[in-house]
This record gives C-alpha cells, sequence and structure tokens, in this order.
C-alpha cells in the first residue's frame, strides 16, 4: 500500500487530494490499483496536523521505522 496523490479541480485552481491505495495483480497479471480510501484534501490534511498524526500512525504500526519531530528532537542539524 502506498499514499497517492490525486489531483482535481481545474487547470487554474487544482485541489489536491491524498489517497490510501493498494497494488494489486488481476488475474491476467496485469499491476492495478485500487483505492482504499481518500484521506482528504490535501491542504486540509497538512493544515489541521491530521498528516503528521497519520504518519506518526503508521510508524507505529510497522515497527520498522523511526519517526524523529524536528520540533522535539534537535540533533545539532
Amino acid at each position: 500500500m502506498f499514499i497517492k496523490r490525486t489531483r482535481g479541480g481545474s487547470k487554474e485552481k487544482p485541489i489536491y487530494y491524498l489517497q490510501l491505495v493498494q497494488s494489486y495483480r488481476d488475474e491476467s497479471g496485469k499491476p492495478k490499483h485500487r483505492v482504499i480510501c481518500t484521506l482528504g484534501r490535501e491542504e486540509d490534511l497538512i493544515n489541521s496536523g491530521t498528516i503528521d498524526s497519520l504518519a506518526r500512525k503508521f510508524a507505529e504500526l510497522s515497527g520498522k521505522f523511526i519517526l524523529l519531530d524536528k520540533e522535539k528532537d534537535s540533533l545539532g542539524c
């Protein structure tokens, strides 16, 4: 699974959405994508802090990744 950024709206005023998407192969072996859910408008997710919460939760569930908070964890960079 992965997060996919899709574009909607018009050329003059594009609106970007984030979707949770699953990759799979159909009966003939061709790769396909299946949208599991639409997370929402990219701008709204960033402004509300939801994107940060999702990143934290995915990292916790994975167990393979360490998530560093640039505001809390200063490494002297």
